[in-house]
């Protein structure tokens, strides 16, 4: 039952990670361009609630930011009391992982690393920290959501936009507004 449970928060998040990259991009010249969506949930909600990213922050900054806290701080207290809630629950990555390993080789074994490789990740957690204070921000490498945005915008936004391109460039009447040139001071 548990399970079935996870699966069907997992995919919710997942769902609600891609309408919150969707709100993020627009067609210029289709939609007023000086504002944004409307969302009822910031389009970095994900980057604001991950703990990770919230941490090396303010480490980086030197200060608290409050913004960050309200968003990650519920996720670190739920998974002090229910364990790793973040990435076997909320994170998307994970969820298209589980997924995809679902779909290339069925129910998804339950092998376990090495006792050594466990250490791994506290030692890749303080590297980012340490790099993190002397203002070099390595965790965008490493982070699973920010790996996912920018796959997201690499697989799926220049594709759209160039697509776009090339149709404006084939129908130009059909495309005429699009492509009309805009000041940026009117």
């Amino acid at each position: 039952m548990i399970r079935w449970v996870r699966r069907v928060v997992q995919i919710g998040f997942l769902a609600g990670f891609v309408a919150l990259f969707a709100q993020t991009r627009y067609l210029p010249g289709l939609m007023d361009t000086s504002r944004p969506l409307p969302s009822p949930v910031p389009v970095d909600a994900f980057l604001s609630a991950n703990p990770l990213l919230a941490l090396t922050a303010m480490v980086g900054a030197r200060a608290w930011i409050p913004h960050l806290l309200v968003w990650a701080a519920p996720v670190v207290l739920l998974t002090l009391v229910l364990g790793r809630v973040w990435c076997g629950w909320i994170c998307p990555l994970g969820t298209i992982l589980d997924g995809s390993a679902h779909v290339l080789r069925g129910e998804p074994r339950a092998n376990q690393p090495p006792a050594r490789l466990y250490r791994t990740k506290y030692y890749l957690l303080v590297a980012l920290l340490v790099t993190t204070i002397f203002s070099a921000q390595l965790v965008y490498v490493f982070d699973p959501i920010a790996l996912l945005t920018r796959t997201f915008a690499l697989a799926f936004t220049a594709p759209t936009q160039l697509g776009l391109v090339h149709l404006s460039n084939r129908f130009p009447e059909a495309f005429a507004a699009w492509r009309r040139p805009r000041s940026s001071f009117a």
